[in-house]
C-alpha cells in the first residue's frame, strides 16, 4: 500500500508541474456513465455488480463501496460514484476506443499535450489527464492511464487526486 500511495503522490506532483490536457467532470465517463451518479442509476444502466465490498480510502480516511463489474471497480461514497479503476477491456474511458488493452497511441488525438508529457515511474509508463470543475476551474483530480512500455498497451485507467 505504501508503494501505491508513493506512486499516486509522485504522479500528482508531476501533474502539478506540467500542463496536461483536461476534461470537465461532465465529460469524464465510464461506458457513457458520468461521475456523481447514484448507485441506483448505475445499477439501472449497468446491471447488478458481480460483488460489492468496502474499500478503505486511507488518504481521506473514508470507507467507500467498491462495486465490481468483471474485476473493474466503481467507487461510491455517500451513494455517489466518485472514482473508478479499470483493469480490463470490458469498460472504456471517455471514448469507446480508450480501454485497457488498447495501444497508448490512441490517446494522442484526444489528449495531445498529455500524450506528449508521458512519464515513467519504476518502469511503468503513464499519461495524466487533469480534471476541471468547469471552464478554467482546476480541481485536484486527474485520470491516470498506465501502460506497459514494452508493448505500449494500456494496463489500467483510474482516477487519482493530488
Amino acid at each position: 500500500m505504501t508503494k501505491a500511495l508513493f506512486f499516486l503522490w509522485s504522479v500528482g506532483m508531476i501533474s502539478c508541474t506540467v500542463k496536461n490536457d483536461s476534461l470537465t467532470y461532465d465529460d469524464l465517463n465510464i461506458n457513457g456513465v458520468v461521475l456523481q451518479q447514484t448507485t441506483n442509476s448505475i445499477v439501472e444502466k449497468m446491471g447488478n455488480p458481480d460483488t460489492i465490498s468496502n474499500y478503505e480510502n486511507e488518504m481521506d480516511n473514508e470507507t467507500w463501496k467498491d462495486y465490481r463489474y468483471k474485476n473493474n471497480s466503481l467507487y461510491f461514497y455517500e451513494n455517489n460514484l466518485i472514482g473508478f479503476e479499470l483493469r480490463n477491456e470490458h469498460f472504456y474511458f471517455y471514448k469507446p476506443e480508450i480501454k485497457v488493452g488498447s495501444n497508448i497511441d490512441i490517446i494522442q488525438p484526444f489528449f495531445p499535450n498529455s500524450y506528449k508529457n508521458k512519464g515513467f515511474v519504476n518502469g511503468l509508463g503513464f499519461i495524466i489527464i487533469d480534471i476541471e470543475n468547469g471552464k478554467d476551474k482546476s480541481s485536484d483530480s486527474f485520470v491516470v492511464l498506465n501502460y506497459n512500455t514494452s508493448t505500449n498497451s494500456i494496463t489500467s485507467i483510474h482516477l487519482g487526486s493530488k
